[in-house]
């Protein structure tokens, strides 16, 4: 009886965490295991939309946490340290933001990205051979990716 009340109390402790174990090694031995078998397109859209839900859930809950954690540290500072705060986080987002898009205009002329089987194709042609290639599964999927995201 102590040993079960025992694991009882380590479960009650450490579930989250066995369950978010257990979620990732099934995912690593699921992942090996299927692509041995190569599985067709449908299968993998999914296996792939729980995660993709979550991570458009994810990307909705960083930016308010991110605003409301320096807007609470800014609070608790006095007026000089808020603006001299202010100013270096300004100054980091315009140099950081100006970098990127430096960096993305330069990788888009280096590499040219994008499909090559689509280059010369007018955005009428192309959105005509993705209609034809989407499903009943593929918009019913859609409605939880587009409009509860």
């Amino acid at each position: 009886m102590v040993v079960l009340e025992r694991i009882k109390s380590v479960w009650k402790v450490n579930g989250e965490l066995s369950f978010t174990l257990f979620g990732v090694i099934f995912g690593l031995i699921l992942g090996f295991i299927l692509r041995f078998f190569e599985p067709d397109r449908k299968l993998i859209i999914y296996i792939n939309f729980p995660g993709e839900i979550l991570m458009n859930i994810l990307r909705l809950m960083i930016l308010p946490l991110i605003v409301a954690s320096i807007i609470s540290s800014l609070s608790q500072l006095d007026a000089d340290q808020s603006g001299a705060v202010s100013k270096w986080a300004f100054t980091y987002y315009a140099i950081t933001t100006t970098c990127a898009v430096i960096l993305g205009i330069i990788l888009v002329l280096v590499i040219h990205p994008g499909n090559p089987s689509i280059k010369g194709k007018t955005l009428a042609e192309i959105e005509i051979e993705k209609a034809a290639n989407i499903s009943g599964s593929d918009k019913f999927l859609d409605v939880f990716r587009f409009v509860v995201f």
